[in-house]
């Protein structure tokens, strides 16, 4: 880093304006904060205080960002200055040095000393482009025979792709490339700080001996370090250059210089562990993918890769081992808690056990991988399944034990869509197999997540709700609503002619407890959904998913038992009526003769509608 001038005064007015022309305000920003498209600007979680729903703004159009929740506002050396707590000097020395521009300052003594550092990096940029070339030309060489012969044939690479990424060849020589650097005017100094050599007590040599090389490139397309691969028995297998000023692996990712018109267009982008993964993936025309140098994914990467997708889609496609589902789960927990926020839409593609994308491609070809690609899953349901798949579900502790587990997982999911989606996905685990538990459990799941209260978790060998409510018509017709949602209009109208009859004070429910649920469900459109979100759920209808073998028939046959249900509803509150009338007749006065006869012609019509009823009543699957 470029030191800065002690006063403002000395950076010229010139160079300020050069810098606040080049620099664009969502460039800067977006390396510091998740941004999302809004309208013609964009909107992200502001880095200045904690909130949990966006307030800052940043117009590309205007230059300028703005939170309107702490009032923080400025333009992008504003944001810099912020950010990095620093002065107004070194945010304009750090942005030239970005973009090119030469520093001029007031002072020529100060003036040389940022032309000393300047060229510095312009030699370290120098040196790693030389050697590049070097090594592009030794795999040309016939010393590069082997690594020509490991690209094309092993790894299937055209000589166009082999050209695009400059794949070269380090020779097996002890100090070619060193002796190569210094023919061409390079200090050791220069070449050590490029990451280009290595030392011991007796002598200096290359880094990179007998490999194949992948040059690393920043976003601007300029080489800034390598990746090697040993083409013997070298350790280790792949081989990086070390840190240096220019090049730092949490921060780097291969092939974005590639991708990055890709990812845009795309409106995703997919990350692979290693370079060859990225390569095999552009080759196939897969062009939105970028390699982590087999390093964990890092918020630095993230912030740097979501710059390009307007829609922050995120695909993680690690190796199928047991070292690739390590760094998937690393690389998901850097992100989990912006996927959870739902600032980027985050989803793992598992290839087959042993696949990675480049031998999948190869095995399968790029359509089956499209085809994957587009049916992977969101994060939080291939961690479901990766609990599933490693819990012996069988056993009760391992089954108490996954359960949680998985609602761990799926709490602090806040979308009311998605955790559905969710708890159905843990019940079909859960299930163990057995399809007609899913509902069942999928309710259960739903419920404790609202509530935090377990409704029902247990093994899939057990049964199911012993000491379950008593089957009446009444809860046999809630659970063909809950149910059938093509009898929902039918039931509805069923339940208001009853209550048009006028046949109780109470409502047709009433006497089984179940009036309130009924008028929380009778309009809404998901009555299911509904329930789930219900505080409280009386007693009477226990899980109302967890089907007893009575009201499973009555559920299948439908339109079949809603006649019967309904008239044995009205049968119950006819019959209480007359109850209630023959109560009333034996009070009656003996003297009230046209009481007693309007009371017994009433009597007799209760007497025959009930007469009537039974005869409908044909299906005889509820319990009366």
């Amino acid at each position: 880093m470029i030191a800065s001038p002690s006063r403002r005064a000395r950076i010229s007015e010139e160079t300020i304006a050069q810098v606040k022309e080049r620099a664009d305000i969502y460039e800067i920003v977006s390396e510091h904060v998740i941004l999302k498209k809004s309208g013609r600007d964009f909107s992200g979680l502001c880095p200045f205080h904690d909130e949990k729903t966006p307030s800052f703004s940043v117009s590309p159009s205007k230059q300028m960002y703005y939170c309107f929740g702490c009032g923080q506002g400025g333009d992008a050396l504003k944001f810099i200055q912020q950010i990095g707590n620093q002065s107004f000097a070194d945010a304009v020395l750090g942005l030239a040095d970005r973009h090119g521009i030469e520093v001029q300052t007031e002072d020529p003594q100060q003036q040389q000393e940022f032309d000393r550092q300047r060229s510095y990096r312009q030699q370290l940029h120098e040196v790693l482009a030389v050697a590049a070339q070097f090594f592009a030309a030794a795999l040309a060489s016939p010393k590069g025979r082997v690594a020509r012969e490991y690209l094309v044939h092993d790894r299937g690479l055209s000589d166009a792709t082999i050209g695009k990424y400059q794949l070269g060849y380090a020779p097996a020589s002890w100090d070619a490339l060193l002796r190569h650097l210094k023919r061409r005017g390079f200090d050791d100094d220069i070449i050590d700080a490029a990451g280009l050599s290595s030392s011991n007590e007796n002598r200096r040599y290359d880094r990179f001996r007998d490999r194949v090389i992948i040059p690393i490139r920043d976003e601007l397309g300029r080489t800034i370090g390598f990746g090697g691969r040993a083409l013997g028995d070298a350790k280790p297998k792949y081989l990086n250059s070390p840190e240096t000023e220019l090049f730092d692996k949490s921060r780097t990712l291969f092939g974005l210089d590639i991708a990055k018109v890709a990812i845009a267009y795309d409106v995703r982008a997919i990350v692979v562990e290693w370079y060859f993964d990225a390569i095999a993936l552009h080759e196939a025309g897969i062009a939105s993918a970028v390699a982590v140098l087999g390093t964990a994914l890092t918020e630095p990467h993230l912030k740097k890769l979501l710059r390009y997708t307007d829609g922050k889609r995120l695909v993680l496609n690690f190796d199928a081992d047991r070292a690739g589902e390590k760094a998937a789960d690393r690389a998901v927990g850097t992100v989990e808690s912006l996927a959870y926020q739902g600032s980027i839409e985050l989803r793992v593609l598992a290839l087959p056990i042993g696949k990675d994308a480049d031998s999948f491609l190869k095995a399968s070809g790029v359509e089956a991988y499209r085809a994957a690609l587009d049916a992977a899953p969101m994060w939080v349901e291939w961690r479901i399944d990766g609990l599933g798949r490693s819990s012996d579900l069988s056993d009760s502790g391992n089954y108490q034990r996954a359960w949680k587990q998985m609602l761990e997982v799926v709490s602090p999911v806040r979308d009311k869509v998605l955790r559905a989606r969710y708890a159905e996905r843990c019940a079909q685990w859960l299930a163990c197999g057995k399809s007609k538990k899913i509902p069942a459990l999928s309710f259960a799941i739903s419920r404790e997540l609202m509530t935090g209260r377990v409704v029902e978790a247990v093994p899939s060998d057990r049964v199911v709700a012993t000491d379950a409510p008593r089957v009446t018509s009444e809860r046999s017709l809630l659970m063909l609503f809950l149910h059938c949602s093509d009898l929902r209009p039918s039931i509805r109208q069923s339940i208001s002619y009853l209550e048009r009859l006028q046949l109780s004070k109470e409502s047709p429910l009433a006497a089984s407890g179940l009036d309130g649920i009924w008028q929380a469900l009778r309009d809404s459109e998901d009555p299911l959904a509904a329930l789930i979100e219900m505080p409280e759920m009386p007693d009477c209808i226990g899980n109302p998913l967890a089907l007893d073998m009575v009201t499973q028939h009555q559920v299948e046959r439908g339109s079949e038992v809603l006649s019967s249900l309904v008239a044995a509803i009205e049968q119950r509150l006819r019959e209480s009526r007359l109850d209630g009338l023959g109560q009333q007749l034996c009070k009656t006065n003996i003297e009230c003769v046209e009481e007693i006869r309007c009371l017994r012609r009433e009597i007799a019509a209760e007497r025959a509608a009930i007469a009537k009823l039974r005869s409908r009543r044909r299906v005889k699957s509820a319990i009366y």
